[in-house]
């Protein structure tokens, strides 16, 4: 995963025109977090006040995600503020820009 996000950070920086080794003196000292969430289906919807995981943005630079295909696991904000949940075919993975990276490339 080091050398996967490793990278994810020179493919995020030739995305908005940097040079690729931008970031490469920022992560040499990087800190990973493995975190495992299940979100089974839910037959009857929580409770007013409850949730499961709630919706927050992601403080690091980015968050590799495996979804599992499960409904309504994960969900995007859209610009309008609605969560539609999201499809991911077989086998793939989402990367999340997290809000370290916004404000290292000034949101490009």
């Amino acid at each position: 995963m080091g050398r996967l996000s490793a990278e994810m950070m020179r493919l995020l920086a030739c995305a908005p025109g940097l040079d690729e080794e931008q970031f490469v003196d920022s992560i040499d000292r990087h800190v990973a977090v493995l975190g495992a969430m299940h979100c089974p289906d839910q037959e009857v919807p929580p409770e007013t006040g409850r949730l499961r995981v709630g919706a927050h943005t992601d403080f690091g630079t980015m968050t590799i995600l495996k979804p599992d295909g499960a409904p309504d696991g994960l969900q995007v904000r859209t610009s309008q503020g609605d969560w539609p949940p999201v499809k991911a075919p077989p086998g793939a993975f989402f990367l999340n820009v997290g809000d370290m990276m916004a404000r290292w490339t000034n949101d490009r």
